[in-house]
C-alpha cells in the first residue's frame, strides 16, 4: 500500500488528470488484464475457464488481476452458493464500451506490429 502524500501518487494523478488516456492504460496495462477483459466479453466467465484460455498464468496472478478489474469497476462478480462455490465473471457497461475500443486496437495491432522472427 503506497501512501497518499508519496511522490509517485502525486505524480500518478497528476499524468492521469492531465491526460485520461495515462488513466485508461492504467486499467487495462496490467499483466493479462486486457486479455482477462476480452475473454469476459467472449463468454469466458469462470476462473477455471479463464485459467484454461491463458494456460502461462497463475492462479494467484488471475486472481489478482480480477481483484484489481473488480476494484476498478471493470468487472462484476455473481456468487452461486453451491458445493463447490461458484463465480461467474462479467463486464460492467464501461468494460463493454473499453472492449469495442481493445478490439479496435487488437485489428490495429494485428496489421501493423512486425511479422514473429
Amino acid at each position: 500500500m503506497r501512501k497518499i502524500s508519496s511522490t509517485n501518487v502525486r505524480n500518478q494523478r497528476f499524468l492521469y488528470y492531465e491526460c485520461q488516456l495515462n488513466y485508461a492504460l492504467g486499467i487495462v496495462g496490467g499483466r493479462y488484464k486486457a486479455q482477462i477483459l476480452m475473454d469476459i466479453a467472449k463468454g469466458y466467465n469462470r476462473f477455471s475457464v479463464l485459467k484454461e484460455r491463458i494456460p502461462v498464468i497463475s492462479d494467484q496472478m488471475l486472481g489478482r488481476q480480477l481483484r484489481a478489474l473488480e476494484k476498478d469497476g471493470m468487472i462484476s462478480k455473481n456468487t452461486i452458493e453451491e458445493v463447490p462455490k461458484r463465480i461467474d465473471y462479467y463486464l460492467t457497461p464501461s468494460a463493454i464500451k473499453l472492449c469495442l475500443l481493445l478490439r479496435k486496437m487488437c485489428d490495429w495491432a494485428k496489421e501493423s506490429m512486425p511479422a514473429a522472427v
